[in-house]
């Protein structure tokens, strides 16, 4: 997710993100139109989650390590991380989130 010169009220959610650099890139926001970002299926190339905000939750990272760094978890409670998942799995889920799970009984 990304925004810049002073772009908000960008609710990112429920999506699949492949194959990113970092999860969030995003700027200062008004006071009451912050960003969220939460219910999100996120791998990542590096290791670095990038910005934090106020509103993220239940979202699942992966990385080549299996570890983040420069998290946000001090601040804001556990985060699921885990070392990549296969092509075939990044699939699965994205066909979950979509509501295909009848496609995945044929796959």
């Amino acid at each position: 997710m990304k925004n810049d010169f002073g772009g908000h009220d960008n609710h990112h959610y429920d999506n699949v993100d492949a194959y990113v650099g970092q999860a969030l890139g995003v700027c200062e926001t008004l006071p009451k139109h912050e960003d969220s970002f939460y219910g999100n299926y996120v791998v990542m190339t590096g290791d670095e989650v990038g910005t934090c905000l106020k509103n993220m939750y239940r979202n699942r990272y992966f990385t080549p390590s299996g570890n983040i760094s420069g998290s946000c978890e001090s601040q804001f409670g556990a985060l699921t991380v885990a070392k990549l998942p296969t092509d075939e799995e990044i699939l699965r889920e994205a066909m979950k989130k979509l509501g295909m799970e009848e496609q995945l009984l044929m796959v």
